[in-house]
């Protein structure tokens, strides 16, 4: 074995087209996977054993694999390179070297929360460019996703289980496949976090990636909108408790109120019905599809702008509809976890057929 250089740069007798340094990492019932060195840099070398290398089943079986993987050209998906013959092993499938470690290790070091969300949207990214290619891993688990240990970025290796929708193979494959997956990762990457989302994965309620997407975003702006809740909250108490003033300016607090309510009651009589099992679902579903800005605006058009009225009719709508959705969030914590329903192992998607329905019907209007 030739010895590193002590320098930063790779020496003369270590730049050679001959593999150096092979050693072997993993053994499998028809895989033997190797590191091997050759023009100073280390690639992985993915074999067959003595006893299939000879057999034209797994002969094409490697050959489908490569041609796979050659075309994957993505920065968050191992570089697969060549098929070539390496002396003592036969012949064997180049591909990026990975120095790293698997998704199940890198979440034992527990890595920060933006870290971990990080490695999701890669994740992400990485199966919705393989599925535009008609490609579905089919074996997306924890030890087929690298960490790199550099910027801990995510490399998804592994597509010997891979299937394309191609002409060639006549096989039509289902993205939701890897989406279960995804359900089954999240938890994992994520606890205690898209408790809803994960469980709508692993059931097939996604399409594909982009509406998982579209889902984590629509959580994202949901959860960053908290804040300026409670700041109109805090800023309209005061308000709230003075009517009398909001009267004088020309501003009905009544008619707001009354508008509000007959906006959030039908939620309200679902609540009290119970028509919502979990408190996810009903919170996901509150926040989405409830959105009370059409009859703000509509009000808001009796005051010109700039002037005392239109400033009172704000600060007095948002005193009213802060404590209305205070009121109705308090009302949703009073329902049973999901995420603990799940732990135990009894997550019935009940309602969720309904939510949608009536997320798509709110949409509409």
């Amino acid at each position: 074995m030739t010895e590193s250089s002590s320098s930063a740069f790779t020496s003369p007798e270590q730049f050679s087209a001959s593999w150096s340094d092979i050693s072997l990492q993993k053994q499998h019932t028809h895989t033997r996977v190797y590191t091997a060195t050759r023009y100073g840099r280390r690639f992985v070398l993915k074999a067959l054993p003595e006893q299939d290398a000879k057999l034209t089943e797994y002969r094409l079986h490697q050959e489908k694999e490569f041609m796979l993987g050659v075309q994957l050209v993505h920065p968050n998906i191992a570089a697969t390179y060549s098929l070539e013959e390496v002396p003592g092993l036969g012949r064997c499938i180049v591909q990026e070297y990975i120095d790293g470690m698997t998704l199940s290790e890198w979440l034992k070091t527990k890595p920060a929360i933006s870290a971990r969300k990080r490695v999701m949207e890669q994740l992400l990214e990485a199966l919705e460019y393989i599925h535009s290619l008609q490609l579905v891993h089919h074996d997306l688990k924890a030890d087929n996703i690298m960490i790199t240990r550099n910027g801990a970025n995510v490399k998804l290796i592994d597509f010997g289980l891979s299937e394309t929708d191609d002409a060639r193979s006549f096989v039509k494959n289902d993205v939701r496949a890897d989406i279960r997956a995804i359900g089954k990762l999240m938890p994992k990457l994520l606890p205690h976090r898209h408790t809803l989302i994960a469980c709508r994965c692993r059931i097939g309620n996604y399409p594909n990636i982009a509406a998982i997407k579209q889902s984590l975003r629509r959580k994202k702006f949901f959860v960053r909108a908290i804040p300026y809740v409670l700041l109109s909250l805090a800023v309209g108490v005061a308000i709230y408790l003075g009517i009398a003033h909001e009267e004088e300016a020309g501003v009905d607090a009544n008619e707001i109120e009354q508008v509000i309510t007959d906006f959030y009651q039908p939620f309200v009589d679902s609540l009290e019905a119970g028509y919502w099992y979990y408190k996810e679902t009903a919170s996901i579903h509150f926040s989405s599809c409830y959105n009370p800005m059409g009859k703000y605006e509509q009000l808001s058009t009796r005051y010109p702008i700039g002037s005392v009225q239109h400033s009172t009719f704000m600060n007095t709508w948002g005193a009213l509809y802060s404590k209305m959705t205070r009121d109705i969030y308090d009302k949703i914590d009073t329902l049973p976890s999901l995420s603990a329903a799940e732990r135990e192992g009894n997550v019935i998607p009940e309602g969720l057929a309904q939510w949608e329905e009536e997320c798509r019907r709110l949409r509409k209007k």
